[in-house]
C-alpha cells in the first residue's frame, strides 16, 4: 500500500533502501534454494526472499511497490533487450493482493483472434508450478481492420512471466527473480543468468535519471483536449444505433470515446496511477507497459471473471448514476437507479448475456441479487453470479464466452461489435478489453475500463455509455463527462 512520509531523513532512507535491493539480491541468490518447474518448452527457476530480509524490517513499514517499481525503471534502455521496460502493476479490489514486475521472464504473444492457444501456453508454463506463479496481461477489445498507431508498442495479446517480481499478501512482501531456460539447463546456469541480468539492471539504474518521491500530486498541466467522436460525430453515432434498435437489428450497443490531452512534457504514468489509487476504494488497478513509451493503466470496477480451479465467479454491471457526500442524497440517488426503468433494461441485457454464457460453460450457477456497487464518484447497479465450471471450460472458452460483455460491447454481441466498427470512429485497442492475471490454477480477468493509454506527453482517457432505445446523444455524452471525470482530475487546462 501506498506511504508518504515528509521527513527528510525518512525519505532518504526509503530512497537508499531501493538502491541496496538489487544487490542485496544478487548476493543473496547463491544461497537461495529456487522453486522449479517445466513446461513443455522450458525449465523455470524462481529464487524468491522476504523483503524484509533484504532492507530490514524498519524500511519495509515504509515500502511501496508503486514507489519501488519506479525507482526501478530505467530511463535509458540502449544497449539493452526490449524486455527491459516492461512493467505490470495489480492490485485487486479488495487490497488483499498487490505486486508489481519489471522485465521478462518468458513471454507468451500473438494475434488477439488466437487468444485461445496462447492461454493453453500458459496454462502449459504454469501445470506444474504453485498457484502463485502468475503471468500478466491480456488481449485488444477487437482486432481492427487497420489498428490505430497510438497502440503501435502494444501487441495484439501478450501474457507475461516477469523477471522480477515484488508481491504483498497478507502483509507479506516478497521479491521474486525468475528465470526461464531451455530444457535441460543447470541451475548454476540459471544462477549465472540472473546474476547477469541482475548486474546488469543495477549498473543501467544507477546511469538512471531517479524519480522525484514528492508526498504531494498537482495536477498535470496540458495544452489541448480532442474528442475522437467528436460532439457532431456522437450525435450521428447515436442516431444510427436509434435507427438499428427500431429495425430491431440490435437491442443494445455501448459507444466510447476517447479525450486525448497534449502536455508540455512527457508523463509518468506510475504517478498518475499512485495518485488514482489513492482515491479508487473497490477498484481493480492495473499498469501494462510495453516499451518505453507507452503505458496503459487504469481503476476498473468491472470484474469480468475469477477463477479459482473449476469454481467461476462473475458481475453484471451496468446503469451509472453520480455519488453525493450528502448521505441521504446519494441514497435517493441509488433508489432512483434502482427503479429506472432504462437502465433496469440495460443491466437485465447483462444479466441475460452472462447467465447464457453460464449455462454453456458450468454445471450449474446461481444469481444474486441486484443491488448497488458505490464507487468513489459513481454508482451502478451490480448482481454476482457463481458456478462450477465444467472440465472441458479452460480459460480460453471463459473469455470465449464472456468477453466482450453487453456492458461494454452490446447485444447481440458480434452485431454490436460490427457497429461499433463501423460507427465509434477509433480502434479501442485495450481499452474496455480483458486484462489480468492467469495461470493453471486460477485466473482474474478484469474489464479494462475507467482508463488510460500513455504515450510521451500524450494522455488517452477512454469511457463509453452503454446507448439502448430512449438514449439520448446529450445525456449519453454526460455520462461520459462523468465517468472521464477522475481521470481528467489528474491534470490541469
Amino acid at each position: 500500500m501506498l506511504h508518504f512520509d515528509t521527513d527528510d531523513t525518512a525519505e532518504l532512507t526509503f530512497a537508499s533502501s531501493h538502491a541496496t535491493i538489487l544487490e542485496a539480491l544478487r548476493q543473496r541468490i547463491p544461497t537461495i534454494t529456487p522453486q522449479i518447474w517445466q513446461s513443455s518448452t522450458h525449465v523455470f527457476m524462481r529464487f524468491s526472499s522476504p523483503l524484509n530480509a533484504l532492507i530490514g524490517e524498519e524500511v519495509l513499514e515504509d515500502f511501496s511497490l508503486l514507489d519501488w517499481l519506479q525507482d526501478i525503471s530505467v530511463q535509458d534502455v540502449s544497449g539493452q533487450d526490449a524486455a527491459a521496460a516492461h512493467k505490470i502493476y495489480w492490485r485487486n479490489r479488495m487490497e488483499t493482493y498487490e505486486t508489481a514486475g519489471y522485465g521478462i521472464a518468458h513471454i507468451i504473444q500473438g494475434s488477439s483472434t488466437n487468444i485461445s492457444s496462447l492461454l493453453r501456453l500458459v496454462h502449459d508454463a504454469t501445470a506444474e508450478a504453485t498457484p502463485n506463479i502468475r503471468y500478466y496481461g491480456g488481449t485488444r477489445f477487437y482486432a481492427p481492420s487497420k489498428a490505430d498507431a497510438v497502440w503501435q508498442n502494444f501487441p495484439d495479446a501478450a501474457f507475461v512471466l516477469p523477471f522480477l517480481e515484488c508481491d504483498s499478501a497478507e502483509d507479506v512482501v516478497f521479491l521474486h527473480c525468475t528465470v526461464a531456460m531451455p530444457l535441460g539447463s543447470s541451475l548454476e546456469a540459471a544462477y549465472s543468468k540472473a546474476e547477469q541480468k541482475l548486474r546488469a539492471l543495477e549498473q543501467s539504474r544507477n546511469n538512471a535519471i531517479k524519480p522525484d518521491f514528492t508526498p504531494y500530486f498537482n495536477a498535470i498541466p496540458y495544452k489541448s483536449r480532442t474528442n475522437v467522436p467528436s460532439k457532431v460525430q456522437w450525435e450521428r453515432s447515436i442516431d444510427a444505433a436509434l435507427k438499428e434498435f427500431s429495425r430491431e437489428r440490435l437491442e443494445k450497443v455501448v459507444l466510447a470515446r476517447r479525450a486525448t490531452v497534449e502536455c508540455t512534457e512527457n508523463i509518468d504514468s506510475i504517478t498518475l496511477l499512485r495518485e488514482r489509487l489513492r482515491k479508487a476504494p473497490r477498484a481493480t488497478a492495473f499498469l501494462l507497459q510495453f516499451g518505453t513509451d507507452s503505458a496503459f493503466f487504469g481503476t476498473t470496477p468491472e470484474l469480468l471473471y475469477q477463477r479459482e480451479g473449476r469454481t467461476i465467479s462473475t458481475e453484471a454491471i451496468a446503469g451509472t448514476r453520480r455519488r453525493s457526500t450528502n448521505d441521504r442524497e446519494d441514497e435517493a440517488i441509488a433508489d432512483e437507479l434502482l427503479n429506472s426503468d432504462k437502465d433496469r433494461r440495460e443491466h437485465a441485457s447483462v444479466q441475460r448475456f452472462i447467465a447464457s454464457a453460464l449455462d454453456e460453460l458450468t454445471e450449474s450457477f446461481t444469481i444474486g441479487t441486484v443491488d448497488i456497487l458505490k464507487l468513489s464518484n459513481v454508482q451502478h447497479l451490480y448482481a454476482v453470479f457463481t458456478g462450477k465450471l465444467r472440465a472441458t471450460s479452460d480459460d480460453a472458452h471463459i473469455l470465449e464466452h464472456l468477453h466482450p460483455t453487453p456492458a461494454v460491447g452490446g447485444t447481440p454481441r458480434r452485431k454490436a461489435v460490427e457497429f461499433l466498427q463501423k460507427h465509434e470512429g477509433f480502434d479501442r485497442g485495450w481499452y474496455a478489453a480483458p486484462v489480468g492475471w492467469v495461470n493453471a490454477h486460477g485466473a482474474e480477468f478484469v474489464v479494462a475500463i475507467r482508463s488510460a493509454l500513455i504515450t510521451g506527453n500524450t494522455a488517452h482517457l477512454f469511457s463509453g455509455a452503454g446507448i439502448v432505445a430512449g438514449s439520448e446523444a446529450e445525456k449519453e455524452w454526460q455520462e461520459i463527462e462523468i465517468k472521464i471525470a477522475p481521470l481528467l482530475e489528474l491534470f490541469q487546462g
